[in-house]
């Protein structure tokens, strides 16, 4: 199978990227574009041409036209905002939306050109906020078959909903949590949203009119979850635990184990986890501490990468 490449965004030291699976390490720095120092909360991939990425800093926006080899700061209304998510439109790429927060204020931003210009867009969102002082928009999900359906999840003020494209945004009320993690939308069918607190998962089939609890606490092993991840290229939905802490889990293409019985989170998305294999923590990913988000390149094969709290996890079987 041909090597692929992987980028990571680390808080504190700037990007990691691996052209050949892992094995080995390269840390992006001034000369390709980075500060040593950076902090990247968020990586995104164009979905049209993967060798574009966008990266979410402590400084604005960041991109890269080479898979993350090189990268030029984006000059915008982004320049003084911590930027934590970052989504593009699966339908119109065109069409782009970043959240920021802690600790610069929270606030949801518009691109209709690309990521050239943004333009801030009227959502209702606290300045304060329990736990972590000022929020912070943790996801940030378009529909993949009603683009004008956006998700943005808040910790700690809960969620959003837009249903004109990010004009306008309303607070989502169902879950009733305020500690929210992150949000996913799967094609289906039927199509689904998720909306994840810190310990339960909530479900829609119907844009958001009614919801389900999808039993975390029962039906999943782990008792606090930080992120979900909708894979497009296999249909289901990746959690993972404790992103915040350090080390790799990764997830393969067309292979997944359901957790106990996946009827029980969802049709459109299962919940899973599959077997891995340690990868250690060697090399100059052995020195970071935090390690936030991360991205690569679709080819053959895709890989989703988050953290652990001990090791690295990865799979060169396909996940089995």
């Amino acid at each position: 199978m041909k090597d692929v490449t992987i980028v990571v965004g680390t808080v504190g030291q700037s990007i990691m990227r691996s052209e050949d699976d892992g094995k080995t390490w390269a840390r992006i720095g001034p000369r390709h574009g980075f500060a040593y120092e950076a902090s990247v909360r968020c990586i995104a991939m164009h979905p049209r041409q993967p060798n574009i990425l966008f990266a979410g800093t402590e400084k604005g926006l960041y991109r890269s036209e080479d898979a993350g080899a090189n990268w030029q700061f984006v000059d915008s209304a982004l320049n003084s905002y911590y930027i934590w998510a970052f989504a593009i439109d699966p339908v119109n790429p065109e069409i782009m939306f970043a959240g920021s927060g802690t600790p610069t204020p929270p606030a949801i931003f518009r691109s209709t050109d690309g990521g050239k210009h943004w333009e801030k867009q009227p959502a209702e969102i606290a300045a304060e906020c329990e736990n972590v002082g000022t929020p912070r928009v943790t996801g940030i999900a378009v529909d993949p078959v009603e683009p004008k359906n956006i998700w943005m999840s808040l910790e700690v003020d809960g969620a959003r909903h837009s249903s004109d494209g990010g004009k306008t945004w309303t607070l989502v009320e169902a879950t009733g949590h305020k500690d929210i993690h992150n949000v996913a939308v799967t094609a289906g069918p039927p199509k689904t949203v998720f909306i994840m607190a810190n310990r339960e998962i909530y479900a829609s089939t119907d844009n958001g009119a009614t919801w389900k609890t999808l039993g975390m606490q029962t039906n999943i092993p782990w008792e606090y979850q930080r992120k979900e991840t909708y894979l497009r290229v296999s249909p289901c939905i990746l959690l993972t635990r404790r992103v915040s802490c350090w080390g790799l889990v990764t997830l393969r293409r067309d292979h997944r184990v359901p957790l106990r019985d996946p009827t029980t989170l969802g049709r459109a998305g299962s919940c899973c986890l599959c077997r891995w294999s340690r990868i250690p923590r060697s090399g100059l990913l052995a020195r970071i501490p935090r390690i936030r988000t991360s991205f690569l390149p679709p080819a053959d094969t895709a890989i989703f990468i988050a953290a652990t709290p001990a090791a690295s996890r990865g799979s060169s079987s396909g996940g089995s």
